[in-house]
């Protein structure tokens, strides 16, 4: 079942390992000549091509187009670190969440590549917008950022995401006994089954309400961090791979295995493993 889980992680992503210093300078300096007065199109074609060759200094150039470049070329900035599975493009689209917040298809954007990216410290960036939903303008994007937590599969947005359950459930109560709710927005009872749906994939509970959501929660975390299936990523080779709970992290992905793997995420819940 391991092996299983780990084809299914990897077949859902292109794995690249880390280049050589001489290697990600040499790119580097040819991004550079690319970007250096062009159009949004040579630019865009230049970070595509930067984008294949892993490292830190290659991550960083292209985020630094996130926040400083027209809005074709940071989406699709964007979009390339989604597929540079490296802790670097964690860190640049963490980052980038609270920068894009005021350019929802930016934000759009960084939300999708978090999610393709796929490590589980990217719904930390998240989790705290959940809180925000009374905010004018933050409802839209918690259409894309529910989902992206529930393909996340962080246990850390379980709590956050029963809480807005609860205020989207209250709104859908008042909508239905036809009571004016002062500031209401059907846009956030409309939230009530995109929560459930994201609180089922962490988990594998199917609870109806927000109460009974909580008390479930309560009695069954323990049970299911015990349990869970941890995912790691080789930095040597950049493949992924998986452990249960508890056995030794040692990476296969060599003659001699080593610990050698970066925790990704941990999945509580096996409906998390589909590409």
């Amino acid at each position: 079942m391991i092996f299983l889980l780990a084809s299914l992680l990897s077949a859902s992503r292109q794995e690249l390992h880390d280049h050589s210093k001489e290697e990600c300078k040499k790119v580097l300096d040819e991004f550079h000549a690319a970007c250096r007065n062009s159009s949004e199109a040579t630019r865009i074609a230049a970070l595509n091509a930067l984008s294949k060759h892993l490292c830190s200094v290659s991550i960083s150039a292209i985020g630094n187009l996130l926040g400083s470049d027209a809005d074709a070329v940071r989406l699709a900035a964007a979009k390339a670190l989604g597929t540079m599975d490296h802790p670097k493009s964690l860190e640049v689209l963490s980052a980038a969440v609270s920068t894009s917040e005021a350019n929802y298809p930016v934000l759009d954007a960084v939300v999708k590549a978090l999610q393709v990216l796929d490590w589980e410290a990217g719904a930390e960036a998240l989790n705290g917008l959940l809180s925000r939903f009374h905010e004018k303008g933050f409802l839209d994007p918690l259409h894309v950022i529910i989902p992206a937590l529930g393909k996340l599969g962080s246990g850390g947005s379980v709590d956050p995401l029963i809480t807005l359950l609860e205020h989207a459930e209250n709104e859908g109560k008042a909508s239905r006994t036809g009571k004016v709710r002062t500031g209401g927005n059907p846009k956030l009872a409309a939230l009530e089954a995109p929560i459930k749906s994201a609180l089922q994939q962490i988990t594998g509970g199917s609870e109806p309400n927000y109460q009974k959501w909580k008390e479930w929660w309560r009695a069954n975390r323990g049970d299911l961090q015990d349990k869970a299936t941890l995912v790691y990523r080789c930095k040597s080779t950049g493949k992924r791979y998986t452990r249960k709970a508890g056995e030794s992290d040692t990476c296969p992905n060599h003659e001699k295995p080593e610990k050698d793997g970066q925790l990704v995420k941990t999945l509580l819940h096996s409906s998390n493993t589909k590409p």
